[in-house]
Protein backbone atom coordinates (compact mmCIF):
# COMPACT_ATOMS: atom_id res chain seq x y z
CA UNK A 1 0.00 0.00 0.00
CA UNK A 2 1.75 3.04 -1.05
CA UNK A 3 0.78 6.60 -1.06
CA UNK A 4 -1.75 6.36 -3.75
CA UNK A 5 -4.19 4.25 -1.44
CA UNK A 6 -3.66 7.20 1.23
CA UNK A 7 -4.61 9.65 -1.18
CA UNK A 8 -7.75 7.65 -2.32
CA UNK A 9 -8.96 6.67 1.58
CA UNK A 10 -8.09 10.91 2.36
CA UNK A 11 -10.01 11.58 -0.46
CA UNK A 12 -13.58 10.03 0.84
CA UNK A 13 -12.65 12.86 3.48
CA UNK A 14 -16.06 14.86 3.32
CA UNK A 15 -14.21 17.87 6.58
CA UNK A 16 -16.82 16.23 8.92
CA UNK A 17 -16.37 12.32 9.42
CA UNK A 18 -12.96 12.18 11.72
CA UNK A 19 -13.35 8.73 11.57
CA UNK A 20 -12.48 7.95 7.86
CA UNK A 21 -9.44 9.88 9.07
CA UNK A 22 -9.22 7.53 12.13
CA UNK A 23 -9.25 4.30 9.75
CA UNK A 24 -6.50 5.92 7.22
CA UNK A 25 -4.59 6.55 9.67
CA UNK A 26 -4.58 2.79 11.27
CA UNK A 27 -4.19 1.82 8.01
CA UNK A 28 -1.61 3.09 6.32
CA UNK A 29 0.80 4.38 9.44
CA UNK A 30 2.72 1.33 8.98
CA UNK A 31 4.18 2.23 5.64
CA UNK A 32 7.53 3.23 5.11
CA UNK A 33 6.72 6.76 3.73
CA UNK A 34 3.68 7.19 6.21
CA UNK A 35 5.04 10.67 7.31
CA UNK A 36 6.83 11.82 4.01
CA UNK A 37 3.83 11.12 2.71
CA UNK A 38 1.43 13.10 5.04
CA UNK A 39 3.86 16.36 4.91
CA UNK A 40 3.78 15.86 1.32
CA UNK A 41 -0.09 15.74 1.04
CA UNK A 42 -0.42 19.43 3.20
CA UNK A 43 0.21 21.53 0.34
CA UNK A 44 -2.19 21.77 -3.27
CA UNK A 45 -5.66 22.51 -3.97
CA UNK A 46 -7.49 19.72 -2.18
CA UNK A 47 -8.31 21.18 1.12
CA UNK A 48 -9.91 18.35 2.24
CA UNK A 49 -6.51 15.97 1.41
CA UNK A 50 -4.77 18.61 3.36
CA UNK A 51 -7.26 18.93 6.29
CA UNK A 52 -7.29 14.93 6.89
CA UNK A 53 -2.78 15.02 6.09
CA UNK A 54 -2.62 17.55 8.70
CA UNK A 55 -5.08 15.85 11.09
CA UNK A 56 -3.57 12.69 10.64
CA UNK A 57 -0.07 14.40 11.21
CA UNK A 58 -1.15 16.14 14.34
CA UNK A 59 -2.64 13.14 15.96
CA UNK A 60 0.81 11.09 15.11
CA UNK A 61 2.63 13.56 17.13
CA UNK A 62 0.48 13.97 19.89
CA UNK A 63 0.81 10.29 20.80
CA UNK A 64 4.62 10.60 20.42
CA UNK A 65 5.58 9.96 17.14
CA UNK A 66 8.82 11.42 16.71
CA UNK A 67 9.70 13.32 13.61
CA UNK A 68 13.38 13.28 12.26
CA UNK A 69 15.17 15.93 11.43
CA UNK A 70 14.88 15.04 7.50
CA UNK A 71 11.01 15.27 8.29
CA UNK A 72 10.86 18.10 10.07
CA UNK A 73 13.18 19.57 7.13
CA UNK A 74 10.41 18.68 4.98
CA UNK A 75 7.62 20.17 7.18
CA UNK A 76 9.36 23.33 7.57
CA UNK A 77 9.82 23.55 3.76
CA UNK A 78 6.23 23.27 3.23
CA UNK A 79 4.88 25.77 5.26
CA UNK A 80 4.65 28.24 2.59
CA UNK A 81 2.16 26.56 0.52
CA UNK A 82 -0.18 25.17 3.23
CA UNK A 83 -3.45 26.62 2.34
CA UNK A 84 -6.65 25.35 3.89
CA UNK A 85 -6.92 27.07 7.19
CA UNK A 86 -7.67 23.47 8.80
CA UNK A 87 -4.41 22.50 7.62
CA UNK A 88 -2.40 25.77 9.34
CA UNK A 89 -4.69 25.24 12.52
CA UNK A 90 -3.20 21.89 12.62
CA UNK A 91 0.08 22.41 12.29
CA UNK A 92 0.60 25.64 14.76
CA UNK A 93 -1.60 23.16 17.18
CA UNK A 94 1.47 20.58 16.30
CA UNK A 95 4.44 22.76 16.75
CA UNK A 96 4.90 22.63 20.55
CA UNK A 97 5.90 18.63 19.54
CA UNK A 98 8.69 19.82 17.05
CA UNK A 99 12.36 20.09 17.12
CA UNK A 100 13.59 22.62 15.83
CA UNK A 101 17.16 24.73 15.66
CA UNK A 102 17.15 27.96 15.64
CA UNK A 103 17.04 28.86 11.82
CA UNK A 104 13.33 26.99 12.22
CA UNK A 105 12.13 28.56 14.68
CA UNK A 106 12.72 31.91 13.41
CA UNK A 107 10.96 30.58 10.02
CA UNK A 108 7.77 28.85 12.33
CA UNK A 109 7.78 32.36 14.17
CA UNK A 110 7.87 34.10 11.08
CA UNK A 111 4.97 31.70 9.58
CA UNK A 112 2.51 32.10 11.88
CA UNK A 113 3.06 35.82 12.07
CA UNK A 114 1.26 35.92 9.14
CA UNK A 115 -1.88 34.79 10.89
CA UNK A 116 -2.26 36.80 13.87
CA UNK A 117 -4.26 38.90 12.13
CA UNK A 118 -7.35 36.54 10.51
CA UNK A 119 -11.09 36.70 11.02
CA UNK A 120 -10.62 33.31 12.70
CA UNK A 121 -10.12 33.36 16.60
CA UNK A 122 -8.25 29.77 16.81
CA UNK A 123 -6.05 30.84 14.03
CA UNK A 124 -4.64 33.90 15.60
CA UNK A 125 -4.86 31.80 19.32
CA UNK A 126 -2.83 28.96 17.85
CA UNK A 127 -0.47 31.87 16.30
CA UNK A 128 0.37 33.37 19.11
CA UNK A 129 0.43 30.35 21.37
CA UNK A 130 3.25 29.19 18.07
CA UNK A 131 5.14 32.46 18.24
CA UNK A 132 4.89 32.76 22.67
CA UNK A 133 6.23 28.87 22.68
CA UNK A 134 9.31 29.19 20.02
CA UNK A 135 10.28 32.67 20.87
CA UNK A 136 10.76 31.69 24.96
CA UNK A 137 13.08 28.51 23.63
CA UNK A 138 15.15 30.94 21.90
CA UNK A 139 16.55 34.27 23.83
CA UNK A 140 16.62 36.19 20.24
CA UNK A 141 12.97 35.59 19.91
CA UNK A 142 12.34 36.61 23.66
CA UNK A 143 11.00 40.42 22.92
CA UNK A 144 8.40 38.75 20.08
CA UNK A 145 7.10 36.11 22.50
CA UNK A 146 6.64 38.85 24.81
CA UNK A 147 4.98 41.00 22.55
CA UNK A 148 3.05 38.33 21.21
CA UNK A 149 1.56 37.47 24.73
CA UNK A 150 0.68 41.06 24.85
CA UNK A 151 -1.59 41.00 21.92
CA UNK A 152 -3.14 37.92 22.38
CA UNK A 153 -4.73 39.49 26.06
CA UNK A 154 -5.71 42.13 24.14
CA UNK A 155 -7.44 40.74 21.83
CA UNK A 156 -10.92 41.12 21.18
CA UNK A 157 -11.68 37.39 21.07
CA UNK A 158 -12.56 35.13 24.82
CA UNK A 159 -10.43 32.06 22.68
CA UNK A 160 -7.46 34.14 22.15
CA UNK A 161 -7.16 35.57 25.64
CA UNK A 162 -8.02 32.29 27.02
CA UNK A 163 -5.27 30.34 24.92
CA UNK A 164 -2.92 33.67 25.86
CA UNK A 165 -3.81 33.27 29.67
CA UNK A 166 -2.77 29.54 29.46
CA UNK A 167 0.82 30.74 28.45
CA UNK A 168 1.27 33.73 30.74
CA UNK A 169 3.81 32.92 33.22
CA UNK A 170 1.45 34.95 35.77
CA UNK A 171 -2.87 34.80 36.24
CA UNK A 172 -4.11 37.92 34.19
Amino acid sequence: MGSGDLITALLEYDGKSISILSEARTRYRQNANFIEDLIALLTGPDSNLSDGASWILKMELEEGAPLSSDQTDLLMSSLNGIVSWQAILHILQLTSYLKLTDLQAKEMIEWAENFTQQKKPFLRAWSYHTIIIWGRQYPAFARKAEKALEKALADPAASVRARARQLSPSPQ
